[in-house]
């Protein structure tokens, strides 16, 4: 079974907000996203940016780090390797899409044990610079 897990940015640190991993819970009083994660047999939550609320995938890199939605990961393709984004879409994840001149356009998936996580969108954008 794959393991259910999320992590986001949290909102309360100001300078440089660090990544809270643990279970995504939506507060609709509040309308707040909040992360909960247990620690030493105690459980703490804390709210985070709900734009960099990422799911993770189930699967991980070369390395054995954990891809997470949002991540940016070395994949191989028909020409070179190149750095990709992680998104979810039509009920997967996925890095980027291809095809080639005798083949359909289609999803590149996680499952090739060459890839790696390189950083992630929100961190590092730069990694896809000059990228579509």
């Amino acid at each position: 079974m794959r393991e259910i897990l999320f992590r986001a940015k949290d909102i309360d640190t100001d300078a440089f907000p660090e990544w809270i991993y643990g279970y995504a819970v939506f507060d609709a009083y509040t309308s707040e996203w909040a992360i909960f994660n247990e620690n030493d047999g105690e459980t703490f939550g804390c709210t985070v940016n709900p734009d960099t609320l990422c799911q993770y995938t189930g699967v991980t890199d070369k390395n054995g780090n954990k891809i997470f939605e949002g991540d940016i990961v070395l994949k191989r393709t028909y020409n070179g390797k190149k750095p990709i984004p992680v998104t979810f879409h039509d009920g997967m994840f996925h890095c980027g899409w291809g095809g080639g001149s005798s083949t359909a356009t289609h999803a590149y998936t996680l499952n090739d044990k060459q890839i790696e996580v390189i950083g992630n969108i929100y961190d590092n954008p730069e990694l896809l610079k000059g990228e579509k």
